[in-house]
């Protein structure tokens, strides 16, 4: 996913941040704002431990719940459901074993 992002960036001289759309509609029902919230949250830490990887090779701690409180104090409502957290443990496993054990 990460490399994916990056290579999109690349094709683009500015720079420009990365925009991730949800619709939030009227009365306060949303919809995607969990979805995005979960993209957003693995982007994030995902890239977090891949600078602090070029550090150092060790195991690093990663705080899914502080990444994702981070982005509510942002934008309410992201990463709403337990499927979702679970999401991004798994992306994150992925990543660990990828990376450590191949």
């Amino acid at each position: 996913m990460i490399e994916s992002i990056r290579s999109f960036i690349s094709c683009y001289i500015d720079k420009s941040p990365i925009v991730i759309h949800c619709r939030y509609l009227l009365f306060n029902i949303s919809a995607g704002i969990g979805r995005s919230g979960t993209f957003i949250a693995i982007y994030n830490i995902l890239s977090c431990l891949e600078k602090l990887r070029e550090i150092t090779q060790d195991l690093l701690f990663c705080n899914v719940f502080n990444t994702v409180r981070k982005l509510r104090e942002q934008r309410i409502k992201m990463v709403t459901t337990v499927e979702q957290y679970l999401f991004i443990y798994n992306c994150i496993i992925k990543w660990v074993n990828k990376i450590y054990l191949i």
